[in-house]
């Protein structure tokens, strides 16, 4: 059996991983208030109807915080006996002081995600949407669902069913030809099967005797 491929994203203290298995994702997330795990049928996912997140890491902005924080307590402590270098690392805490509220102002330590929303809500995912980041590795952990949400729908729904109303299978194949889960000639295919299966299965008029 193939390994299952992984992808993990990091950036301001979080840190989501993929994992692609065949027929479903395990998902986990970790950040400063935790971390859960879970896994989800790919069909579950809705790659439709992508949409986008920001969210501003204030954690991660005070935990810079110490940084100048501390600098201020050194230099208070080398005060009497070093004063020259008391009054630069004074200067440096508050550069740094000034460039941090900059940043936050600026939301440079913000996180750009695309959102995948989950229908049914896996147990333990805690939310029904999945968050992917968008850095160098975006497209591709994109793309990898996309694949995988294609190869489960059409293993589930990309064949025949000869039982149901004819009408309705052809709408089933309209919609997966339009969400490219099958190809125009495999469309094309399922409609001319369909169509002759309707034809033979019409119930033939009955004769009638003239008297």
């Amino acid at each position: 059996m193939a390994e299952a491929k992984t992808v993990t994203q990091r950036k301001f203290g979080t840190r989501l991983t993929f994992q692609f298995a065949a027929d479903q994702m395990l998902y986990l997330i970790r950040d400063y208030s935790g971390e859960r795990q879970f896994s989800v049928p790919y069909e579950s996912i809705n790659v439709l109807t992508p949409a986008s997140l920001v969210v501003n890491k204030v954690q991660f902005y005070r935990t810079l915080l110490v940084i100048p924080i501390v600098t201020i307590f050194v230099s208070i402590a080398i005060q009497s006996s070093d004063r020259t270098a008391s009054q630069y690392l004074n200067l440096l805490s508050l550069a740094l002081f000034a460039i941090l509220l900059i940043a936050r102002f600026l939301k440079v330590f913000s996180i750009k995600y695309t959102t995948l929303q989950m229908s049914p809500v896996p147990p333990g995912a805690g939310t029904n949407s999945i968050l992917i980041m968008k850095d160098k590795d975006h497209a591709t952990i994109l793309e990898e669902i996309k694949l995988k949400w294609k190869e489960r729908i059409r293993q589930l729904h990309g064949s025949i069913n000869f039982l149901n109303d004819i009408n309705k299978e052809i709408a089933k194949f309209t919609w997966l030809k339009d969400r490219a889960v099958i190809t125009e000639e495999e469309f094309r295919e399922a409609v001319k099967k369909l169509q002759s299966y309707g034809v033979q299965t019409q119930p033939q008029p009955s004769e009638r005797t003239l008297n």
